[in-house]
């Protein structure tokens, strides 16, 4: 079953509108974006530090 947006997506979403991901789903993208790493942060509710990626825009074919 494919993946859909609502279930796919571990967002943050700040107030200009960038869009944050963790590492696991930017593997379920499968290459489909340009992303830039924000390196390992802390995150609520979580013990470990989380790789995350905001995105740039869609991947040029």
């Amino acid at each position: 079953m494919p993946l859909g947006w609502k279930a796919a997506i571990n967002i943050w979403q700040l107030s200009s509108c960038q869009i944050l991901i963790a590492e696991e789903t930017l593997l379920h993208l499968a290459g489909k974006f340009e992303v830039e790493s924000w390196g390992a942060l802390p995150l609520k509710d979580r013990e470990q530090k989380v790789n995350v990626y905001g995105i740039l825009g869609m991947k040029k074919k």
